[in-house]
């Protein structure tokens, strides 16, 4: 995926303005509040936007990323320490902590059960008992009721990104997103790189079985706004 490789520094540069970050540490730290954490795994931790804000509160931080390019930029924010390269998947360590949140909407590229599963069980093996999982699919009742596959157009001055969408599996939710980036140079966009994934979005009737083969149970689905695709945050509990 381009956008997390090559593409690293636009994503850093157009994303801390496309998402409120602030906003969304405010939501993290009240849920971290509310059950009592002193601690939290971030897995898909990115650039470590969220991260930052959320060790600057004094929790006790660590990120994981599957990006080399993503944890080197976050290393400007986030002490190296604090930082792994690794897949979600197969992820392992010796420290357990009282929360885990994969954030980013990073589980839409976990297009099929068995992937999702694994991670989920990756996420328990690093909390505690009772601990607190947080994620953020994108809602699929919502986005395939009504796919829109026309092209979107986004512009974080010098970068605009083209992007169109494809739905593939109507009953699985998964679809093919597209992108172009360019940046702008006086009158003219000079093309700087191209992405294709394979993304899914979830409801949770999907979300439920699997949750509870991992050692999880759904406490609350609350919405949360985006800038593009209806999202929702699922706080979990470890049983």
């Amino acid at each position: 995926m381009a956008l997390y490789s090559d593409l690293a520094a636009v994503y850093d540069f157009m994303y801390q303005k496309l998402f409120d970050y602030e906003k969304e540490c405010q939501f993290y730290l009240s849920q971290l509040e509310t059950y009592r954490c002193k601690s939290i795994i971030e897995f898909g931790c990115g650039t470590g936007n969220l991260g930052q804000n959320l060790m600057h509160e004094g929790f006790d931080y660590y990120g994981l990323d599957i990006s080399p390019a993503m944890v080197e930029l976050a290393k400007k924010k986030i002490p190296e320490h604090k930082l792994s390269v690794g897949d979600i998947i197969d992820f392992r360590s010796e420290s357990i902590f009282d929360a885990a949140c994969f954030t980013g909407r990073s589980i839409s590229y976990l297009v099929d059960d068995q992937s999702i599963l694994q991670a989920f069980k990756t996420v328990s093996l690093h909390l505690k008992p009772d601990g607190i999982f947080i994620f953020d699919p994108i809602d699929g009742d919502r986005l395939f009721k009504n796919f829109d596959t026309e092209e979107k157009i986004v512009e974080v001055f010098p970068y605009v990104r083209h992007a169109r969408s494809k739905p593939l599996d109507h009953k699985k939710y998964t679809w093919e997103w597209t992108s172009e980036y360019y940046q702008q140079e006086g009158n003219t966009k000079k093309l700087i790189g191209k992405d294709t994934s394979t993304v899914r979005a979830f409801n949770t009737k999907i979300l439920d079985p699997i949750l509870s083969l991992a050692g999880f149970e759904i406490i609350h689905v609350i919405p949360k706004a985006s800038y593009i695709w209806d999202d929702h945050y699922y706080i979990c509990q470890k049983k």
